[in-house]
């Protein structure tokens, strides 16, 4: 058995994210979802313990929608410890270069902070 702790996002505490039905819903998705899990390897600043790992997943509830898991070993406390920080650095906006990435593969980053339709 895994533990996974669901972070509820796939974009900074403060930043919005692409809305399921909006045009190109599953690609942004995956931007946003890559991208941050990319930030959060980054400042975690070190390799993840055997057996955890950070991914985004499609979660089917009512409407499906993206989000990024941290998956860990519950019977082992250094992936839980490991999995609880990963919890505690998601970014509260997007970094400058995060930006610059988002605009060069073309993510409405502006629409979608505004919560536009684009």
């Amino acid at each position: 058995m895994r533990g996974q702790i669901f972070l509820g996002t796939t974009v900074p505490l403060k930043e919005n994210s692409v809305q399921f039905g909006q045009p190109n819903y599953e690609k942004f998705s995956l931007t946003e979802a890559s991208l941050l899990i990319s930030l959060l390897y980054k400042a975690i600043n070190r390799e993840e313990p055997e057996g955890c790992l950070i991914r985004s997943i499609i979660v089917n509830g009512e409407v499906p929608y993206r989000d990024v898991v941290v998956i860990y070993d519950p019977k082992n406390m250094d992936t839980e410890q490991w999995a609880l920080k990963v919890e505690s650095l998601v970014p509260e906006v997007w970094t400058k270069e995060a930006e610059n990435l988002l605009n060069g593969v073309g993510y409405p980053l502006k629409e979608v902070r505004n919560h536009e339709s684009y």
